[in-house]
């Protein structure tokens, strides 16, 4: 198998970000179009690093453990890079990333100290947005991991690992269908405030719940309100696709391309196996380029089943959201 290898100096990479915004003319569009995919590309292998060691750490601490991996979207690296003005490209942190879902929040803590004294993982940075969560309500652990393996070519190349529980995974998939379907972006900060505070207080409720605690009659009496003002039961129901999967393979992990239009609440889904991660990446650029105004992402899962339970917001499946909606304003 045969991977991308970065072909350009970091320095080149910069500029291809300054250009992509409108920051630089030294390159041209389709040129630093050209760095930016190839630089995409060449996390793929360090990334894939990155799942296999988590794979197996996290398998002996919860055998129901649910493990994705994701090349970031263009679309998404340049309002990134548009958002933050002293950010660079080549020091972007998350372009290649990877999120394990536990059952409990113990679970997710239990792993995150194995991987902090993994030598093979390196890890550069920790966030911890369960012990001091987002002002949305956002909880989950993030660490930066810097490839340090065997291959020169991709030495120092950062992988962003997200480590949540699945509680807080139906909040955080509640919180992006939301954004899909009503064309806000709640998940980077910007949005209707109603929105917000419905979440925020949802975040707190959740996570009451997970830990066995009871729910202030303030936060219920809120959450009543904004759900009857917002009509976010409704919303959520509404908001149901009928995917269309094209490839599925039989064989157990492979890459998924999704295109999701949420104009007609269509889903695509071309399946790759896991030999064609060239092929996979050239059909996601290709993709992303014809069809800006579809949501297009690369994943790497074992199944259809695993894909849904890691990017549900791609199907619209606020199910499980929705039960803990119901446990609070019952």
């Amino acid at each position: 198998m045969t991977w991308i290898k970065p072909e350009y100096s970091k320095t080149q990479v910069g500029k291809a970000g300054d250009a992509l915004i409108g920051k630089s003319d030294k390159l041209s569009f389709d040129e630093a179009s050209e760095i930016l995919s190839n630089w995409r590309g060449s996390h793929a292998f360090p990334l894939n690093n990155v799942q296999s060691s988590l794979r197996n750490k996290a398998r002996t601490i919860d055998p129901d453990f649910l493990i994705t991996q994701r090349l970031k979207r263009i679309v998404s690296i340049k309002n990134e890079l548009e958002r933050f003005s002293t950010m660079k490209l080549h020091r972007m942190q998350d372009i290649g990333g990877c999120r394990i879902i536990l059952n409990s929040v113990d679970g997710v803590y239990k792993l995150v100290n194995d991987i902090k004294t993994s030598p093979s993982l390196d890890i550069q940075k920790i966030d911890d947005y369960i012990t001091s969560p987002k002002e949305s309500g956002y909880r989950s652990i993030h660490l930066i991991s810097k490839y340090c393996g065997k291959k020169e070519e991709y030495k120092d190349l950062r992988i962003e690992i997200q480590i949540r529980s699945k509680i807080q995974h139906y909040w955080a998939t509640a919180v992006e269908t939301i954004d899909t379907f009503t064309k806000q972006q709640l998940k980077t900060g910007n949005g209707d405030d109603d929105w917000f505070t419905f979440f925020d207080y949802m975040s707190k409720a959740m996570d009451n719940l997970e830990r066995k605690q009871n729910v202030s009659n303030k936060i219920t009496r809120e959450i009543k309100n904004y759900e009857k003002k917002l009509k976010v039961m409704e919303k959520l129901t509404v908001y149901s696709i009928m995917g269309e999967v094209l490839e599925e393979s039989k064989s157990r992990n492979g890459f998924f391309l999704l295109i999701l239009n949420p104009e007609n609440n269509f889903l695509n889904i071309q399946f790759f196996r896991t030999k064609q991660i060239n092929l996979a990446t050239e059909e996601y650029i290709k993709t992303e380029k014809n069809s800006p105004e579809s949501n297009v992402v690369l994943v790497e899962a074992k199944s259809i089943q695993d894909l849904k339970k890691g990017y549900p917001n791609y199907f619209a499946d606020s199910e499980k959201f929705l039960k803990y909606l119901k446990k609070v304003i019952k």
